[in-house]
């Protein structure tokens, strides 16, 4: 079986067993149980977790699992969810077929054409799609799919024309440090992110922030606006890593499943 045939009954299997699990939750959630009164979503988080505590999230997912015996609340985010992991699975596979697509003995100039048009295809569907069902990363619409699909095709068709046609690698070298090690800087710096929020600080005012926060107010909203703040902000989260992993590579270690 072929890498593309693997992949895609890999993620069809998880579909079912996915499309399975969600429909035996429903049928049990829609046994007749009564449903106790509910506080609103803010007063549970706020009697189970102190604002700002990471332990928030873990708070959430007990309010999802508290409503699964209501159907009426259920249904919506079954809904979310199956739209949801639709449009991943779409997005994953145009990944995956369009690697297929590179490794075939075309010519480069072919598929750098075909890249553009398939791009050029998708960015106009995505947008037009986009006034009937709009475009929207948090649901991860078909129509955020298809835009987003044929943006990254175009992007990816132009570098593949300065790099591997053209020869223009030296710009490129930032790139290829994290996405030599993709997976090791993803973790980490989630990782990072989640260990930073554990480190509380008491404002003058009795708010409380955490250390990326600090660094924020201090380092960069403490004499810029907050547009100009933002990005000066993630430019320099993603310098670190980029020192961080540059290490890693020049050491030729690439962490990989």
């Amino acid at each position: 079986m072929t890498l593309v045939g693997t992949v895609r009954w890999t993620f069809l299997a998880l579909a079912v067993a996915a499309t399975v699990a969600t429909l035996v939750l429903l049928l049990w959630s829609m046994r007749g149980r009564r449903a106790s009164p509910e506080l609103p979503r803010s007063d549970r988080r706020r009697q189970t977790t102190a604002h700002g505590d990471p332990r928030e999230a873990l708070a959430l997912v007990g309010d999802a699992l508290a409503a699964t015996h209501n159907p009426r609340v259920l249904l919506p985010v079954i809904l979310e969810v199956i739209t949801e992991a639709t449009g991943a699975l779409a997005t994953t596979l145009i990944g995956v077929l369009t690697g297929h697509f590179l490794r075939t003995r075309r010519e480069p100039l072919e598929k750098v054409a075909a890249m553009f048009a398939a791009g050029a295809v998708c960015i106009i569907v995505g947008w037009a799609w986009n006034y009937w069902f709009p475009v929207n990363k948090a649901l991860w619409t078909s129509s955020y799919v298809l835009f987003t699909a044929g943006m990254a095709l175009e992007l990816l068709a132009l570098c593949y024309w300065l790099i591997d046609i053209k020869g223009y690698k030296r710009w490129s070298v930032p790139f290829l440090v994290f996405g030599t090690n993709a997976l090791a800087v993803y973790f980490l710096s989630e990782y990072f992110v989640l260990l930073a929020s554990l480190v509380r600080f008491t404002r003058p005012d009795g708010s409380q922030s955490d250390l990326l926060g600090l660094v924020y107010e201090k380092l960069f909203a403490s004499w810029a606006a907050p547009v100009n703040a933002s990005l000066m902000y993630a430019v320099c989260f993603v310098l670190v890593w980029l020192a961080l992993m540059s290490l890693l590579y020049r050491k030729r270690i690439f962490i990989k499943v």
